[in-house]
C-alpha cells in the first residue's frame, strides 16, 4: 500500500511540473522568440483579452442594471402601483427617503 500512494504523488508531480518544463525548454530552445519586440506584446495580448471580455460581458451589464434599479427607485411616488419582490402588488402610501434599498 505504501509504494501504491507513493507513486500516486510522484505522478501527480509530474503532471502538474510537466508544463512548465516544456515551457521553460521550448523558449530556451528558440532564441529568436525572446529577441523579437512583439513577444512582450504576445504576452500580455491574453490578459488584456480577459479584461475586456471581463468587462463587457459582466461588470458593464451589472452597473447599468443598478443605475436603471436606482433611477426606477428614486421614481417612485405616492399612489403609485407596484409589485414587490415576493409578488404581492401594492399601492404606495407613503416614500419617506428619496432612495430605498441597499
Amino acid at each position: 500500500m505504501r509504494y501504491l500512494s507513493l507513486s500516486v504523488k510522484l505522478s501527480s508531480a509530474l503532471i502538474f511540473a510537466a508544463p512548465s518544463l516544456a515551457l521553460a525548454q521550448a523558449l530556451a530552445a528558440d532564441p529568436a522568440v525572446s529577441k523579437s519586440p512583439m513577444a512582450g506584446l504576445m504576452t500580455f495580448f491574453p490578459i488584456l483579452a480577459f479584461g475586456a471580455i471581463f468587462y463587457f460581458l459582466l461588470y458593464r451589464p451589472q452597473q447599468q442594471q443598478a443605475k436603471e434599479r436606482k433611477n426606477m427607485l428614486l421614481g417612485v411616488k405616492r399612489s403609485d402601483r407596484v409589485l414587490t419582490a415576493g409578488g404581492i402588488y401594492g399601492t404606495v402610501v407613503n416614500a419617506p427617503g428619496r432612495y430605498f434599498g441597499p
